[in-house]
């Protein structure tokens, strides 16, 4: 431990120690996020204290804008839909409950077709 920071920080007491790890991860924190940072930490707080019935909406939403934008924009997606009779209907009140009736993507349909994957 030749360094004075490791040599100040093993000789501080544990609150301290605790104090300052804490800073140190507020400070890359801050430094690797950005000024985004507080935003994404708001929302996320917003979301996580939510009732459990309006997270249920939130993650039906999130999931219906994935499968929408996949129908939409990947190939692959869009025929496979087709092919299993996902009507353009049940994506737009898709949820949860929903997935089972969506297709599998196995490795040997990628392998078999992986430009029909791109957006």
């Amino acid at each position: 431990m030749g360094n004075w920071k490791d040599r100040a920080y093993v000789a501080s007491p544990i609150w301290l120690q605790q104090l300052g790890v804490k800073a140190f991860g507020w400070y890359w924190a801050r430094r690797r996020l950005g000024p985004n940072f507080e935003a994404g930490w708001r929302a996320y707080v917003e979301r996580e204290t939510r009732p459990v019935e309006r997270f249920r909406e939130f993650i039906d939403q999130q999931l219906r804008e994935q499968v929408q934008r996949a129908y939409r924009e990947v190939p692959y997606y869009r025929r496979a839909f087709r092919e299993h009779d996902v009507a353009e209907a049940l994506l737009e009140r898709f949820s949860v409950a929903d997935l089972l009736q969506l297709p599998l993507l196995d490795k040997a349909k990628v392998h078999a077709n992986p430009e029909m994957l791109l957006t």
